[in-house]
């Protein structure tokens, strides 16, 4: 009889101590079910890029674009984000190439504080034509943008809230208005910015339905600053600053090479490049002078541009 009460006590301690694991195992992958959900719902179209560019850049930069990054942005028939080209003329080569994504507007090909400004502001418009991405990205046609590391990055925020993530180009900046100097911080456009479409409601006012060439010639500065300001200055969101995201006006080439692959976005400018080292670059300078094609292999190996005969 004590010899079978043994017994039957070890077994219910055994059963008691497996419930345990499997309690906290089922725990575990419900927690980890949950992030790759959250995960797998931010990546699919979750996030609407914009890319300024201009019909002068379409057969140099923009094409450099779609023989890289761009291949990264649709996988299969899962797209990872939502995408648009903001350009100043139609192209029917383009237009095709881009499988119908790249959008006209009439704001002028210059260089000017308007035109930068209008072009902006319709990539803002664009933004909030849409119903599902949480997430707005700007970027510039001479950026490169590492899709699955944008997306790492983004994760890590709460798209509910009002984010304005960037990279500020210097420690503040500031504008005359109404009499008084206004300071503030901003995300310098030629790095990438992003905003939460909370923080896109908040400014509409000052950015959307065209209203955002008024608001940067009311403070006379570029469309970077002044969507800066009025983030910042005007509604108080601080610029939640990334270290991954670079711009050309920044030294490319301290960059370290061992972290290339972990960053957001970067850029080139002449001789401004990153540096690959010749044996593990996919091209040579003559062939890749932007090390663009060579940093994509460097993310993809496998990508069709990385296998020559």
């Amino acid at each position: 009889m004590y010899r079978k009460n043994v017994n039957t006590f070890k077994i219910l301690v055994v059963f008691a101590f497996f419930s345990l694991v499997s309690v906290f195992l089922v725990k575990q992958d419900s927690e980890t079910l949950v992030r790759l959900l959250q995960w797998n719902k931010l990546r699919t179209a979750d996030v609407y890029i914009t890319v300024k560019t201009s019909q002068k850049f379409h057969e140099t930069r923009l094409q450099l674009i779609l023989d890289t990054w761009y291949n990264d942005v649709k996988k299969g028939n899962v797209s990872w984000c939502e995408i648009a080209f903001i350009t100043d003329h139609g192209d029917e080569t383009y237009t095709r190439k881009t499988e119908g994504l790249l959008v006209t507007t009439k704001c002028g090909d210059m260089h000017s504080t308007y035109q930068l400004c209008c072009k902006t502001g319709f990539e803002f418009d664009q933004f909030m034509k849409t119903l599902r991405p949480r997430w707005w990205c700007h970027f510039d046609d001479d950026n490169y943008v590492n899709i699955k590391r944008l997306l790492e990055v983004l994760e890590e925020y709460d798209s509910k809230e009002n984010v304005y993530l960037g990279k500020k180009t210097k420690e503040i900046d500031s504008v005359m208005y109404n009499g008084k100097e206004v300071f503030f911080y901003f995300g310098t456009g030629g790095a990438g910015y992003c905003i939460t479409r909370n923080l896109a409601n908040l400014i509409f006012p000052w950015v959307g339905n065209r209203t955002f060439e008024r608001t940067c010639g009311s403070i006379g500065t570029e469309d970077d600053c002044s969507m800066g300001y009025v983030i910042n200055a005007v509604k108080g969101v601080p610029l939640t600053e990334s270290k991954f995201l670079h711009s050309h006006l920044e030294r490319l080439k301290n960059i370290p090479e061992a972290s290339l692959t972990e960053q957001v976005s970067l850029s080139y400018l002449k001789e401004n490049v990153i540096r690959i080292q010749p044996e593990r670059a996919a091209f040579n300078e003559s062939r890749d002078p932007t090390r663009m094609l060579s940093l994509h292999c460097l993310n993809q190996p496998r990508a069709k541009i990385c296998h020559r005969p």
